[in-house]
């Protein structure tokens, strides 16, 4: 995460305030697949601020697919008696 805040920093016109807008925060963690990240952020983010919402947003996604799929029992059918063949009316052998 500190390397992506250093290129963000970079890519921005505040490099020398050493904060980026959330702007360009998104567009960062948009570039490297982190499209679900909708945290509220204050108007300017240094790389200790960025680092920790990164990480929690990380910490989200992770829950999100590593979430143990809930197993739902099949419904009881209901057992029907096997029906016996009928016999032969009549039949004396």
């Amino acid at each position: 995460m500190t390397q992506l805040f250093r290129e963000l920093l970079a890519m921005s016109v505040r490099e020398k305030e050493l904060t980026i807008t959330p702007n360009t925060m998104l567009q960062g963690l948009h570039r490297y697949g982190l499209h679900e990240f909708y945290g509220p952020a204050p108007p300017l983010i240094n790389q200790t601020t960025f680092i920790e919402m990164a990480c929690e947003e990380l910490e989200k996604i992770k829950k999100m697919i590593h979430k143990p799929q809930i197993v739902r029992p099949t419904p009881i059918t209901p057992s029907t008696k096997p029906q016996s063949s009928p016999t032969l009316a009549g039949d004396d052998t």
